[in-house]
């Protein structure tokens, strides 16, 4: 055997590896890192940069998956139609009664009911709402919906989900923390806001019915004061603040809940809900 041309071609062959590796270590670094490809911010990071801002974290803030990756969904016949479907019996559900065991209650009922998880942010009123789940984490769009009436659950609206292919294989995704960097420089949360809730899912869209794309996201649930109430700026999108008080011997303002989703390979922000804040 001709050793000299075997280390050759051996040495060689590592350098290719290390150059295919460290290609792969600067696309995960481009897609984790902070804006502009700075260092991933950690929760101590975000911690003190929301402090020195005026703005409370209110939540623990979660792990990341390390990679995850998008799903093409279909959504079956039912799910298209916007008709209720009555709940027969209705389940119980008082004024003041606990939303998340009134909504499980009435979940068990439903076909594939234990398919979802209760989601008490996007509940509101009359309208109690859960999210399909799909490889652990929630699908936000896909909603198993209960409406009450006279004190009991009395008609459901379910959309089900069945992915059909996978996408573009796991990438890395962005940690809450830099999710909560990308709302801080895209202007979403002004001095006081406070955040409530960060949780990692899929964001469902429709780009042809009955199939849609699901990306992963992380959603974000801020209350903001409304002296504080603006419009965010950069990539983040803003509907019309509710609730404002016109100063003109009106009652003040209640703070306005926004719910924000960042997308968790490329930061981008969009805001897909705000109303005015409950005591919850």
């Amino acid at each position: 055997m001709d050793w000299g041309r075997a280390k050759t071609v051996l040495i060689f062959a590592f350098f290719v590896l290390n150059l295919i590796l460290g290609y792969e270590l600067w696309l995960s670094g481009g897609a984790l890192g902070g804006p502009e490809g700075e260092a991933e911010t950690t929760i101590e990071d975000i911690r003190k940069l929301l402090s020195a801002r005026g703005i409370r974290l209110d939540v623990e803030l979660p792990a990341r998956p390390p990679r995850f990756q998008k799903y093409v969904l279909k959504l079956d016949e039912a799910s298209l139609s916007s008709e209720r479907t009555a709940l027969e019996p209705p389940v119980p559900a008082p004024e003041g009664a606990d939303a998340g065991e009134v909504w499980r209650a009435a979940a068990i009922r439903v076909d594939k009911g234990d398919e979802y998880e209760f989601d008490v942010w996007t509940s509101d009123g009359g309208v109690f709402v859960g999210f399909q789940l799909l490889a652990g984490v929630p699908v936000f769009g896909v909603e198993l919906k209960f409406f009450r009436e006279n004190g009991a659950v009395v008609a459901f609206h379910r959309q089900y989900a069945q992915p059909i292919s996978e996408e573009g294989g796991e990438q890395p995704v962005l940690s809450a923390p830099d999710a909560l960097r990308r709302l801080l420089d895209a202007g979403a949360m002004p001095e006081g806001t406070s955040v409530r809730d960060v949780r990692f899912g899929l964001l469902y869209r429709p780009f042809e019915e009955p199939e849609g794309l699901t990306v992963p996201a992380w959603r974000v649930v801020l209350d903001v004061r409304p002296t504080s109430v603006g419009t965010a700026s950069g990539q983040a999108s803003s509907a019309q603040a509710v609730a404002q008080g016109s100063g003109n011997g009106q009652q003040p303002a209640a703070s306005t809940r926004r719910i924000y989703f960042v997308e968790a390979y490329h930061g981008e922000v969009s805001e897909v809900r705000s109303q005015a804040a409950n005591a919850g």
